[in-house]
């Protein structure tokens, strides 16, 4: 099978990295959200699950600035996780709602994290041990550059 790119002039101007970057970002959840759909469930629905179990006991507004979603758009995904049986809310003592995974939710989140394990173990089959080692380091350096925009670092389990 001949690649893709193989035709195309290879440029490393900034903007043709950042389409390269979204293109492989846009190839990976393509793959797995069509894995996903099989079992009920989409890619966003699937960061929102790794979101929440990664960070117990988050209020609504601190889990969507992690996802990256506007409040409103995270409290829409979230409504669908709660109607799916996947999460459930909290209320303790006066404190923010939060929430957690049920049962239910725990199970599809290790299916789902073991759906894209297989999808992008086989998009990055093409690349050695050392390549991959080195797109991380790249792409660490890229981030850890964020500073230049004034932005806030990401967390690590964005990473």
């Amino acid at each position: 099978m001949q690649s893709l790119y193989q035709h195309v002039d290879v440029s490393t101007a900034p903007e043709d990295l950042d389409r390269l970057v979204r293109a492989v970002h846009h190839t990976c959840r393509r793959g797995i959200d069509e894995r996903l759909w099989r079992h009920g469930i989409s890619v966003v629905q699937w960061h929102a699950l790794r979101t929440i179990n990664d960070n117990p006991g988050l209020p609504l507004r601190r889990l969507a600035r992690l996802t990256g979603y506007s409040e409103q758009g995270f409290g829409t995904l979230v409504a669908r996780l709660l109607d799916g049986g996947y999460v459930v809310r909290r209320r303790e003592n006066g404190r923010a709602t939060t929430h957690e995974l049920t049962a239910v939710g725990r199970v599809m989140l290790a299916v789902a994290n073991e759906i894209a394990h297989r999808v992008l173990t086989l998009l990055f089959l093409p690349l050695s041990e050392g390549d991959r080692q080195s797109l991380q380091v790249l792409l660490h350096r890229v981030i850890e550059g964020q500073w230049r925009l004034h932005l806030e670092p990401l967390p690590e389990s964005a990473w």
